[in-house]
C-alpha cells in the first residue's frame, strides 16, 4: 500500500501526499467509485473517502451518478468526477505587436480565444494593462466572474526569470532595468497567480502535453525573424537556468568548425536565425546559377521570397529551393552539433518558422548532423519538425504552466476550514 511507503512522513505531509495522489487519479477518468480509487491509488477506502470529501467540499470534485451494482446485487456505488471548469486559466502569447490569448479549463480544454493588437514598442505598464483587459474580456465572453480565474501565464520573447516573473531584457522596446511584469499584471487581475515565462519554454510545455515521451530528455530549437532560442526538458521539468540564460542558442559557442567541415561552415559569429532567414537566403539565391529557370526567380529578384514559398518549391523539387534548403539545414546542423555536445537530448524538435520546412529539409538536416557529429556521436537523437502551430504551442504551453502551478500549490491540499484530517 502507498501509505506504508510514507510512514516516515509527518501526518500533515502524508495527508497532503494522499490528497495529491487521489486528485491525480480523479483527473485521469471521467467518473470513478471510491473502491476503484482505492485500488488505483494504493490507499485504504477510508483514506480515499476523506480525500474525496475534501475536494467535494471545495467544489473541485462532485458526485456524478451511480455505478453498476456488484454481481451479488449489492448497493450501487457513488461515482465521483473531477470538475475541470471549477477554475479556468489563461495562456497568452505576446509576439509582433499582438496578444494571442486563450482561456482553458483545468483539463486544458480550450474554451475561448482572442487576438488583440498592441503597439509594437509597448511599455511595461501598458502591456500589463493590455494583458489584464484581454483576460477580463475572455472571462466576460464565457459569463465567468473574477472568482473563476485561477491563473495566467504570459509567454514572452525575452530573458525572463520565471521564478519571479521578472523580464530581465527585451529586444527592441527600450525597457530599462528589470521589469516585474508578473506582479504588474497580477495587481490588475485581483492578485491572481500570474507567471511570465520565455515563449520557447512555453512551447516545450505544449510539446510535452501532446507527447509524454518529450518529457524525458528533449530540446526545442526555435527561429523567427532572426531570433534563435531553445528550451530543454529533463524528466518532465523544463530547465530554467539559475542565471536566466539557459535557452539562448546565440549564447552557445557556434563559431567553431567541426571535424571534416570547411572553415566557412562555421557560423563565425552570425546567429542561426539570421543565416536561415528569408532575407539572407534571398541574397544567396540571387548569386546562384540555379536562379535561371527556378520558379523562385521572380520572388528573389523582387525581394519578396518567403520561407513558406521556399518550403513549398523545395518539396516540389525546384533545384534552387533545394540548394537554399540544404544551406539552411547546414546552419541548423552546426547549431545542433554544439547543442548535442552540451545538452545531449534524445529528441530535437524544430519549432517556429522552420516547423513547416517539410520532408526534404528534414532529411537534409539529418544527413548534415550525422556527418558533423560522427564519430564523436554514433547514435543520433531523433530530429523532427514540430506538429503544433507556433501560437497554439505558446498559448497552450502557457496554460499548461498555469495548470501545473495550480496542482502543485500546497493550499489546494491543506485541511478545510472545519479542520477535518486524515
Amino acid at each position: 500500500m502507498a501509505e506504508s511507503c510514507w510512514q516516515g512522513e509527518k501526518p500533515r505531509d502524508l495527508k497532503i501526499r494522499n490528497r495529491q495522489v487521489v486528485l491525480d487519479a480523479l483527473r485521469r477518468q471521467e467518473s470513478v467509485s471510491l473502491g476503484e480509487l482505492s485500488a488505483r491509488c494504493g490507499l485504504s477506502r477510508n483514506t480515499v473517502k476523506k480525500c474525496v470529501d475534501h475536494f467535494v467540499e471545495m467544489g473541485l470534485v462532485s458526485l456524478t451518478g451511480k455505478g453498476s451494482s456488484t454481481s451479488e446485487g449489492g448497493k450501487k456505488p457513488d461515482l465521483y468526477g473531477f470538475q475541470p471548469q471549477w477554475r479556468v486559466v489563461c495562456g497568452i502569447y505576446h509576439k509582433n505587436g499582438r496578444l494571442i490569448a486563450s482561456l482553458y479549463g483545468l483539463d486544458l480544454t480550450l474554451l475561448v480565444q482572442q487576438t488583440v493588437e498592441v503597439p509594437p514598442h509597448i511599455q511595461p505598464q501598458a502591456l500589463a494593462g493590455a494583458v489584464a483587459e484581454v483576460v477580463k474580456g475572455l472571462l466576460d465572453r464565457q459569463g465567468f466572474g473574477p472568482e473563476r480565474l485561477q491563473g495566467v501565464t504570459l509567454a514572452y520573447h525575452g530573458v525572463v526569470d520565471y521564478y519571479t516573473g521578472t523580464v530581465l531584457s527585451q529586444w527592441g522596446n527600450g525597457w530599462n532595468g528589470d521589469v516585474p511584469l508578473a506582479r504588474m499584471i497580477s495587481e490588475q487581475l485581483w492578485n491572481r497567480d500570474v507567471s511570465v515565462t520565455n515563449a520557447v519554454r512555453a512551447m516545450m510545455a505544449a510539446e510535452y502535453h501532446q507527447d509524454e515521451a518529450v518529457g524525458e530528455n528533449s530540446a526545442v530549437l526555435f527561429t523567427s525573424k532572426g531570433r534563435p532560442m531553445s528550451a530543454l526538458i529533463r524528466h518532465g521539468r523544463i530547465l530554467q537556468g539559475k542565471r536566466c540564460i539557459l535557452g539562448e542558442i546565440s549564447g552557445i559557442p557556434l563559431a567553431l568548425p567541426a571535424a571534416g567541415m570547411e572553415e566557412t561552415d562555421s557560423l563565425q559569429g552570425a546567429g542561426l536565425g539570421v543565416l536561415t532567414s528569408a532575407a539572407y537566403l534571398t541574397e544567396q539565391g540571387a548569386q546562384a546559377p540555379e536562379l535561371v529557370g527556378s520558379s523562385l526567380k521572380a520572388a528573389i529578384q523582387a525581394g519578396t521570397l518567403t520561407l513558406d514559398m521556399l518550403f513549398e518549391e523545395g518539396e516540389k523539387g525546384d533545384p534552387l529551393a533545394r540548394l537554399l534548403l540544404r544551406q539552411a539545414a547546414r546552419w541548423f546542423a552546426v547549431s545542433i552539433r554544439q547543442f548535442l555536445f552540451l545538452a545531449d537530448p534524445n529528441l530535437v524538435l524544430i519549432q517556429g518558422e522552420y516547423a513547416r520546412a517539410g520532408a526534404y529539409f528534414l532529411s537534409a538536416l539529418r544527413r548534415y548532423v550525422e556527418s558533423y557529429v560522427y564519430p564523436a556521436v554514433r547514435v543520433l537523437p531523433e530530429i523532427r519538425l514540430s506538429g503544433i502551430e507556433e501560437s497554439l504551442a505558446a498559448t497552450l504551453g502557457a496554460a499548461c504552466i498555469s495548470v501545473s502551478r495550480f496542482f502543485e500549490a500546497e493550499w489546494l491540499y491543506e485541511s478545510s476550514q472545519n479542520g477535518e484530517g486524515e
